[in-house]
């Protein structure tokens, strides 16, 4: 019996022992050169990707410098031509716009109207608005033109400034001959006048159903004086 117990204690000892040595973790089986190569690798994989993600963020950065140049390029030559087309409108002077918006005041035209400036390079804007030719202009300092928003209705109020006041019974009288009261073909003014106060000459013809020129003369006394002289187509 003594026997038979030690012999079972010394077989459950020895089953012990050997389950404890499968339980530890085995030593590493690599050599120590294939160890150090595995971290060589690591670290050159690492460098490769940060100078990989370098150049991307380089060419990112540049590609975006680009687009902001090619946009501020762009902005620039879209203000470039802005400013070009600014100056291609030709400004309305201060004085005669003044003149005209003082008349309107007193007594406007019932309908919607325009106004611009005559181009003196316009040799057809020179003889429809003021009936004289381009030789003429050169004495003209400026001039303005109120007209329909509508090309059906006869109406047309110019107001002209020149340069020297000596001029202005040959001007007026030159603009009453000159302008054309069917310019609009199918419509047709029956009233035109032309007065004079100084430098200042105003051309008014209209369909007297539409504005009178009794009231287009009275208004322009009003603002300018008593004109100097009247003047009718000859």
């Amino acid at each position: 019996m003594r026997k038979t117990g030690l012999i079972i204690l010394m077989t459950a000892a020895a089953l012990s022992m050997s389950a404890c040595g499968r339980n530890e973790k085995p030593e590493s089986t690599k050599p120590s050169g294939t160890v150090a190569n595995e971290k060589e690798t690591v670290k050159k994989t690492e460098k490769e990707t940060e100078k990989a993600t370098e150049k991307k963020t380089e060419a990112q950065t540049e590609d975006q410098t680009e687009k902001e140049t090619e946009t501020k390029e762009t902005l620039s030559e879209s203000e470039s031509e802005a400013a070009a087309t600014d100056e291609n409108v030709l400004q309305l002077d201060a004085e005669l716009s003044e003149l005209l918006d003082k008349m309107y005041a007193i007594k406007g035209p019932d309908f919607d109207v325009e106004t611009d400036t005559v181009d003196f390079d316009d040799e057809y804007a020179v003889s429809s608005y003021t009936g004289l030719t381009m030789d003429d202009v050169k004495k003209l300092d400026a001039a303005i033109v109120s007209e329909p928003m509508m090309g059906s209705q006869a109406y047309s109020l110019v107001l002209v400034r020149l340069k020297d006041k000596a001029d202005a019974a040959d001007i007026a009288q030159k603009m009453a001959d000159g302008i054309n009261p069917r310019k609009w073909v199918c419509v047709e003014a029956d009233e035109l006048t032309v007065v004079s106060k100084d430098n200042i000459i105003m051309l008014f013809m209209a369909d007297h159903e539409l504005y009178s020129m009794d009231d287009a003369v009275a208004a322009f006394t009003e603002v300018c004086g008593n004109p100097d002289n009247t003047y009718q187509p000859k």
